[in-house]
Order: C-alpha cells, then sequence, then structure tokens
C-alpha cells in the first residue's frame, strides 16, 4: 500500500488495528518507506494514525532525518507540527539538523542548497512556530 501510493488502503489497515509502527530488514517503517517515496498523501494518512513518529531505522535515523536527507520541505514540515523530535541523534551522534548541514556541506548544487536551507529553517524555528 505505501509503494503504490494507496492511501486509502493504509486508512483500512489502520482501522483493522494493523501494526504501522513494524520495521522491515534495514529496520525502516512504513512511515521511512511512504517518506523516502514522496508518497506525501500516505505520510499524511500514517501520520494522522498516530504512530511513533521518532521510531529510528537501523541507523539510527527517523522519519525526519530521511526527509532532510531527501530534500522534502512539505514532509520536514508535516513531520514538524505533528511533533516529530528534532533533537534525536542517529548512530552517528547526528539530530536532523547535524544530518542537513552535513548533507549541505557537500553539495555544489545551487537549487538543492536552497531547498535544503528551507529545510534548516524549519528546523531552526522555535517549536511553536511550526
Amino acid at each position: 500500500a505505501v509503494y503504490e501510493d494507496h492511501p486509502q488502503v493504509i486508512v483500512a489497515l489502520w482501522r483493522a488495528k494493523a501494526e504501522l509502527n513494524v520495521q522491515n530488514y534495514d529496520g525502516s517503517t512504513p512511515l521511512h518507506l511512504a517518506v523516502n517515496g514522496s508518497k506525501i498523501e500516505v505520510v499524511e494518512v500514517i501520520t494522522n494514525a498516530k504512530v511513533d513518529l521518532n521510531k529510528q531505522d537501523n541507523e539510527g535515523n527517523t522519519a525526519l532525518h530521511q526527509a532532510i536527507k531527501d530534500g522534502k520541505h512539505t514532509v520536514v514540515r508535516m513531520l514538524l507540527k505533528k511533533g516529530a523530535n528534532k533533537h534525536l541523534k542517529n548512530i552517528d551522534g547526528q539530530t536532523p539538523l547535524e544530518y542537513l548541514e552535513e548533507i549541505m556541506g557537500t553539495l555544489q548544487e545551487e537549487s538543492r542548497i536552497k531547498e535544503l536551507k528551507a529545510v534548516q529553517l524549519l528546523l531552526l524555528a522555535p517549536e511553536s512556530d511550526k
């Protein structure tokens, strides 16, 4: 349902009490997969289902880390509004902001840097400004 971008199936699974925090071989949850696949509607449905937004994969990355890696400004904003913890560290000891800064330090493409600067502003905003 996540890969095929079927939010209505996710809703049906949630109503049937399916476990939406389940993790695959690399520790990814359906939320990680939806974020990675840019499935905005599925991300919205999953976050509305009150899943653990801060579940970490085998690398310690949350869905927020994943959204940052992929430069998904809309998803970062959504996750922060839903209460994702922007202070959790991955196995490299990086918060989402530190992870973002590492990625930005390696980029050459100006449009990608601008995109990630918008994400950076979201992470730097006080909690009440989301």
